[in-house]
């Protein structure tokens, strides 16, 4: 499983970042973004999108995760939005607490502090996760 344990401050932010840039380049996420019942104090992410990639960007003690759709309802039909838009865009803003990290692996390996989840298209599915063992995060939609 792919991780960054490192107490998060602004180098160790930018290594989460370029982790999850990694880890996630190439690939496809479906279905909806799944947050844990403890996580009472974040928001829920709803992002309305069949299908989508997602890229992040470090910036000081912030870290965003850009999630931008595919132009497709999943089932390889084109959207729009209301705009007219074919892409759906979402920024989710992460300040890290103490023990904040980004881990990446099977389903069945899913850290039980995992408080955001994004699961891949392929098979076998996989998960990239946020986890906070102390539950300081805020994250801002």
């Amino acid at each position: 499983m792919a991780e960054n344990s490192t107490m998060p401050e602004g180098p160790e932010l930018y290594k989460s970042s370029q982790l999850v840039n990694t880890v996630c380049k190439g690939r496809i996420f479906s279905g909806k973004i799944v947050k844990s019942a403890v996580n009472i104090k974040n928001p829920e992410v709803d992002f309305a999108a069949g299908d989508y990639c997602i890229h992040s960007e470090s910036r000081g003690k912030e870290m965003a995760v850009i999630l931008t759709s595919l132009n497709s309802d999943g089932k390889g039909k084109r959207i729009k939005n209301e705009n007219g838009c074919e892409q759906k865009r979402m920024r989710i803003l992460f300040r890290f607490g103490m023990s904040g990290k980004f881990t990446f692996g099977p389903v069945k390996d899913i850290h039980k502090h995992a408080h955001l989840n994004f699961y891949t298209k392929e098979k076998p599915v996989m998960v990239l996760s946020f986890v906070d063992v102390r539950r300081f995060v805020c994250l801002f939609v």
